[in-house]
């Protein structure tokens, strides 16, 4: 830090590094109010806009058609269920090497 100092000179000492601070103090002061006024910003894309659709469309929608359930129910009930027994055995078969692993 250098203070100048003068007996010519009245009035107070002056301190030559604050003069050289003082407009980057300012500037610093001035850019910290624009960050302050900017705004941020989120844009969704168009494909996140197609999946939040997308979405919306799925959950309105049932997710079994609960008339075809009650009709293979009755079916069962009632005897008249085709039941393939080979492939009933081919996919126990299946699953069991799933679980195997």
């Amino acid at each position: 830090m250098v203070i100048e100092v003068n007996s010519n000179q009245s009035g107070p000492i002056r301190d030559q590094n604050s003069a050289k601070t003082q407009p980057a103090e300012a500037q610093r002061a001035a850019a910290d109010r624009k960050t302050a006024q900017r705004e941020d910003s989120v844009r969704i894309s168009d494909d996140a806009n197609s999946l939040r659709e997308l979405a919306k469309n799925i959950d309105s929608q049932d997710s079994f058609d609960e008339a075809k359930v009650n009709e293979i129910k009755q079916a069962i009930t009632e005897g008249r269920y085709p039941v393939d027994s080979r492939q009933l055995a081919e996919k126990f078969l299946e699953l069991e090497s799933h679980i195997i692993q």
